[in-house]
């Protein structure tokens, strides 16, 4: 496994972070998995060497968050050998407010404090002054111990340059992957990675897109959550294809499989990358676990790197900032 590490806070990441969703169930994943299921899966993740877990109060109304905890507390690891990263929902970036949602993902976690605690959302209306109100308030919160560092997640330029400074931000939580490159042509990861903030790429396969056993004649069944991202979408799903097809290429290459060349590509990138993988089973985890450990050689990371920007330019509005919808 490879590591990365945030400045200013000691805190060390593994490459691939294991995404936590789907531990909720719901409308995006369908029945959740068994605390059975969830041990396998935590404990396998620990065994790879995959040491952080990034969930959210929001998924499952806290299912996530309390399947995730269980599953710790019965891997037997020690505390100082994993990383929790869990996020706000609400709106309010109040001391008080933050201190209150922050309370009950620790209670639904079990746990005393967590590594990184992240804003998972901006508001539509996002000034200046709130964004003075929100650095204060984060800073509180690390101050009492519960918090070892703040982060955002889907913080566009537009929101990111309201702050006078955003070293205090450990992270930045975006949907990113060779189809998705809108953090890149907007500025916002070269912007935060000046500051010395990371990136924790989610949907780094596009919502399995890059994984490479779509073929053109699919079509996402209405109301799966494919069925709301623009990237499934004719005609440029089509376009996609091109890309995935230049990916299955570089991965037979490589000796690996389209989705772990996908997630190299992603952690090799500028700015301090890891990516956010879920997984239903130890199979998966251990799969995903091979995306690491390795590099592309700077040719083929250069081709891939081609096709991806081809794409955006020619199937994507450069200005498009949203994946869903």
């Amino acid at each position: 496994m490879e590591y990365i590490d945030l400045p200013n806070c000691g805190i060390r990441l593994s490459a691939v972070i294991m995404g936590c969703w789907q531990f909720g169930g719901g409308a995006t994943w369908g029945e959740a998995p068994s605390a059975r299921e969830t041990n396998g899966i935590v404990a396998a993740c620990l065994e790879e060497g995959i040491n952080t877990f990034d969930t959210a109060e929001v998924y499952g109304s806290g299912t996530s968050e309390e399947m995730l905890g269980e599953a710790l507390k019965a891997s037997g690891a020690e505390r100082e050998d994993y990383v929790v990263a869990t996020k706000l929902w609400g709106k309010d970036f109040s001391g008080r407010n933050m201190r209150e949602h922050l309370e009950g993902s620790l209670q639904r976690l079990g746990l005393e404090y967590v590594e990184i605690y992240q804003i998972h959302w901006p508001p539509e209306t996002f000034g200046k002054a709130e964004a003075g109100q929100l650095a204060e308030a984060a800073r509180e919160l690390v101050q009492s111990g519960k918090v070892k560092a703040m982060a955002v997640s889907n913080f566009k330029m537009k929101e990111l340059q309201l702050f006078d400074d955003i070293s205090w931000i450990a992270s930045n939580q975006v949907p990113y992957s060779l189809l998705w490159r809108y953090y890149d042509i907007s500025g916002a990861v070269e912007h935060g990675a000046a500051s010395g903030v990371a990136h924790l790429a989610y949907s780094p396969l596009a919502q399995g897109l890059l994984t490479g056993r779509f073929g053109a004649d699919y079509t996402p069944p209405e109301g799966h959550t494919r069925s709301g991202n623009r990237l499934w979408r004719a005609p440029i799903y089509q376009q996609a294809l091109k890309v995935v097809e230049v990916l299955k290429s570089a991965a037979a290459e490589a000796g690996r499989t389209p989705a772990q060349t996908a997630i190299n590509w992603i952690t090799g990138r500028p700015g301090n990358f890891a990516a956010i993988v879920g997984a239903r089973d130890v199979e998966y985890v251990k799969q995903n676990a091979g995306a690491v450990g390795w590099k592309l050689d700077a040719q083929t990371a250069s081709r891939l790197d081609e096709a991806s920007m081809e794409f955006q330019r020619a199937a994507l509005d450069p200005d498009e900032d949203k994946m869903w919808g």
